[in-house]
C-alpha cells in the first residue's frame, strides 16, 4: 500500500495525521538504513515523488524528525539528514562495547550462580 492510498481526513483533501505518521516512520527507517545518507540534503520534490506524498505532509514529517534530531532544518536551505562525526561514531562503538561487556558478564554470573555443570568459575575476571 502506498501512502497516498491511505484515507483522507475530510472532503477538503487535508491529509490525515496517519499519513504524516506513516511518512515519519518510513523516513526514519530510511535514515537508519542509510538509504538517506548522513549529511544528504533532502529535496522536497524528489522525496514527494519517492514516497508518493504532498509537500505539506512531507514538511510536517521532516519537522517532526528535526525535533527528534534525525534531520536538521536550515533557514532558506531546507532539510538535511543529520551527519555523524567520526568522534560520535567512535563514542557510540565504545558505549556499545561497554554495554555488551556488562551484559556478557551478567550472563556468565547468572550461569555460575545456577551451578551449571562444566562451567568454570575462573572465566569471570
Amino acid at each position: 500500500m502506498r501512502l497516498q492510498d491511505l484515507p483522507l481526513a475530510s472532503d477538503d483533501k487535508k491529509r490525515s495525521p496517519t499519513v504524516t505518521s506513516a511518512l515519519v516512520e518510513r523516513l526514519r527507517n530510511d535514515i537508519i538504513a542509510a538509504d538517506l545518507a548522513p549529511g544528504q540534503r533532502l529535496k522536497l520534490n524528489e522525496l514527494g515523488v519517492r514516497y508518493g506524498v504532498g509537500l505539506v505532509a512531507l514538511r510536517e514529517a521532516l519537522s517532526r524528525l528535526a525535533s527528534n534530531g534525525l534531520v536538521t532544518a536550515t533557514d532558506q536551505k531546507g532539510f538535511s539528514v543529520l551527519g555523524v562525526s567520526r568522534e560520535d561514531f567512535l563514542d557510540l562503538i565504545e558505549t556499545r562495547v561497554a554495554i555488551d561487556s556488562l551484559a556478557l558478564r551478567a550472563s556468565i554470573e547468572k550461569v555460575a550462580l545456577n551451578g551449571r555443570p562444566g562451567f568454570r568459575r575462573a572465566a569471570i575476571p
